[in-house]
């Protein structure tokens, strides 16, 4: 989406220490991307938004419940799209917890399981070696000591091999 601009072109002053990343099939309909761009960018402006972003502080009890939902609230917005409601579930399933007792009922196939686990390592291994107002990053060493001592669901401990093998401390 070459046309959206930076979140520090649109908030003077902000800093990102982190990433994030919104993909769709090739071939997307120059229409639906452009609707995209403008849903994502109106939503990045929102005060609310820019707030929770440039906070300094840990996450409320209401915050945490936010963030936790917005894997079920993510699916919804999915769930409606002809080209991209196969993600849903892959989505709504990035939240479930990694030592096999998930809060979301969403995963009923080994295919989605397997994606919702690649989705959920990442998120969390991006989240833990970011750098956050509230704390420091953690290095990619100690970051993946944490997820092998917390991930013991099965397949969800073969995916952090893999990405430990293929990521590296890099």
């Amino acid at each position: 989406m070459p046309d959206t601009p930076a979140i520090a072109e649109s908030v003077p002053g902000f800093e990102a220490l982190g990433w994030l990343a919104f993909f769709a099939p090739k071939g997307l309909p120059p229409e639906i991307v452009q609707r995209l761009n403008a849903e994502i960018d109106k939503a990045y402006r929102t005060p609310d938004f820019v707030a929770f972003l440039e906070k300094s502080a840990a996450l409320s009890a209401h915050e945490k419940q936010v963030v936790d939902e917005h894997a079920r609230n993510g699916a919804a917005v999915l769930e409606r799209s002809r080209v991209l409601g196969g993600l849903a579930p892959l989505i709504a399933g990035h939240h479930e917890k990694l030592d096999g007792n998930g809060r979301f009922p969403t995963l009923v196939d080994d295919d989605r399981e397997l994606g919702s686990r690649i989705i959920a390592l990442a998120d969390r291994f991006e989240a833990m070696t970011a750098e956050r107002p509230y704390r420091p990053a953690m290095t990619p060493a100690a970051a993946w000591k944490s997820l092998r001592d917390t991930t013991t669901e099965p397949l969800a401990s073969v995916v952090l091999r893999v990405m430990e093998r293929t990521v590296g401390e890099g």
